[in-house]
């Protein structure tokens, strides 16, 4: 079984004075030295003039532009990276997600970068957690508006979630929203372009 993106830069990284004969502070000092600040650039540079080969190459481009730190996290470091500045949220953030994945067990739950992503056969839902509120974003197509409901619009470059629902206390959890929730769903399981 193949690596992945995930397990090779981690690996790289822990060894990488083993693999290149020096560490990475010793190649963010080389990287700055020289005048390139464009990924391919730099792995051009990297491989033209330090022998790495290409996937070495990339990920130490990848790490340095991105500060010294690796580029590809854990499901846990992105949520954990989720309740950055908003850590009062994570035990309400639990029950609400709880909640959904007991009205909707088969829920696929992704963390990604701004947001928490909800999928059955295709992406249904997002949860996007704010300091004192979470934003249930719903992909109900054209069902309008209502009390529940405010236009989501094209936020976290999720287009199709048009749909959002405040959640500030486990109590706005109505049969309402559950019917909103069962409606995404639905769609979800919809060929594209239905």
């Amino acid at each position: 079984m193949s690596k992945s993106v995930q397990e090779q830069e981690r690996e790289f990284l822990e060894d990488i004075e083993q693999i290149t004969g020096i560490d990475y502070e010793a190649w963010a000092e080389l990287m700055r030295g020289n005048s390139l600040n464009k990924k391919n650039d730099i792995i051009a540079w990297l491989k033209s003039h330090h022998k790495l080969n290409h996937l070495h190459a990339n990920i130490l481009a990848a790490v340095y532009l991105n500060g010294g730190k690796p580029v590809h996290l854990t499901e846990k470091e992105i949520l954990n990276a989720l309740f950055e500045k908003k850590e009062n949220m994570r035990d309400f953030y639990t029950e609400v997600l709880q909640k959904i994945l007991d009205f909707v067990p088969d829920t696929v739950v992704t963390p990604s970068k701004g947001y928490v992503l909800l999928q059955g056969s295709r992406d249904f839902g997002l949860i996007n957690i704010r300091s004192k509120e979470i934003r249930l974003g719903l992909d109900l197509g054209d069902i309008p508006l209502d009390d529940e409901t405010l236009e989501w619009g094209n936020f976290l470059g999720q287009p199709r979630m048009k749909h959002m629902i405040i959640i500030r206390e486990i109590q706005d959890l109505t049969q309402t929203v559950y019917d909103y929730i069962q409606a995404a769903v639905v769609r979800s399981q919809r060929p594209k372009g239905v």
